[in-house]
């Protein structure tokens, strides 16, 4: 019954050739064969990850509504190249990128810790009437992407329709996706070059599809009497109904594509965030270098050093730091005394306004610790 079905269609799809797209024999075209292949190959894909039987349908396919199909492909060579391009790529590993570098232990342990936003220090730090509760030192410490958790059931739904397609069925016909699998995956964008295939791919089913439906829109609503069987079938709903196994194979290019789109922009965020993120902290130590090299430096202490931050300084900074060392100095069992003093010192000068005087204090300080 299918197959005569298929016949019919074929028969169907010659009614008005005229709709067909005109192709001339060149260096792109391929045998009707080897576009039976092409498709055979699509629909065992999505056979594998879904538990269809598409493979099966389009060996049953006519050549002759190949025919008609094909001219509605753009450039039938690179669909070819296309489509074996997605099949190496499922048989080797999947749609994620190979050569993406992982990152290290460190940063896969902290993969949770979310990217804080640029901020200025000087933004952070305002006037106080007591100098000992000024802003801390600014963080230096680098920040970790935020990948996504690989417990997260509804990403690793999404994803698992790009890793490792190769990975044994279970009996309902969804991928096995290993625990490590989806840990690499968390970090790993699609890769383009296999993007660019799937654009390809779908293109050319696009055009397949719109010339497939554009016959069958022509096509005489008849009925066809299936011999033997007793039943009669209309034509156009034969037409039409061989045309779905296009509209499958576009939904699942459409749907790998979609989720690639969501999982690179997942990741490019998620760096993006961490690289704006050591940005400021590159910033901060930076400052904080500069600053303790001032401090060190009594004969030529800078403006910008000896100005709070309200009036555009970084006084409160240069205070926090000398603070800073001196209690990592008390931490190890040193006596800071001295230093502490002139801490002292300088925060009454710097409550009076005395800013100048203060920050010498806080030189005073800083040479002062041990």
């Amino acid at each position: 019954m299918k197959k005569l079905l298929f016949l019919l269609c074929g028969s169907a799809l010659l009614v008005s050739p005229s709709l067909a797209q005109v192709s001339t024999a060149t260096g792109e075209d391929i045998s009707i064969p080897e576009f039976r292949q092409t498709l055979y190959d699509i629909g065992a894909m999505i056979d594998a990850q879904r538990g269809t039987n598409y493979a099966v349908q389009v060996q049953n396919i006519p050549d002759d509504t190949l025919a008609q199909w094909y001219k509605g492909v753009p450039n039938p060579r690179r669909f070819q190249d296309a489509v074996a391009g997605i099949k190496a790529a499922r048989e080797s590993g999947g749609m994620l990128a190979p050569s993406r570098r992982p990152p290290d232990s460190l940063a896969m342990a902290a993969s949770k810790q979310r990217a804080t936003p640029m901020a200025s220090p000087m933004a952070s730090a305002s006037p106080m009437a007591s100098p000992i509760a000024l802003v801390t030192v600014p963080s230096y410490a680098t920040t970790l992407a935020t990948y996504p958790n690989s417990g997260d059931s509804n990403w690793a739904a999404m994803v698992g329709d790009i890793i490792f397609w190769g990975n044994p069925l279970t009996p309902a016909g969804d991928n096995q996706i290993l625990p490590s699998s989806l840990s690499v995956a968390a970090y790993t964008p699609c890769d383009s070059n296999l993007e660019a295939r799937f654009t390809v791919a779908a293109a050319a089913l696009e055009g397949i599809h719109d010339l497939a439906d554009s016959v069958c829109e022509i096509v005489p609503d008849i009925f066809v009497e299936v011999l033997g069987e007793g039943a009669e079938v209309p034509t156009k709903e034969i037409c039409f109904a061989v045309t779905l196994i296009i509209s499958g194979f576009e939904e699942w290019v459409d749907g790998v594509s979609t989720d690639c789109d969501t999982q690179d922009r997942i990741v490019n965020v998620a760096e993006s965030q961490a690289a704006l993120a050591n940005m400021q902290a590159n910033y901060n130590l930076k400052l904080r270098l500069y600053i303790e090299q001032n401090l060190e430096s009594s004969a030529g202490p800078l403006g910008l050093f000896e100005l709070p931050s309200s009036l555009g300084g970084f006084l409160e900074i240069a205070r926090a730091i000398v603070y800073s060392d001196i209690t990592q100095m008390q931490a190890i069992g040193l006596n800071e005394a001295t230093a502490l003093s002139d801490l002292s010192a300088g925060d009454t000068l710097f409550t009076a306004r005395s800013y100048k005087a203060a920050y010498q204090k806080y030189q005073a300080a800083y040479l002062a610790v041990k």
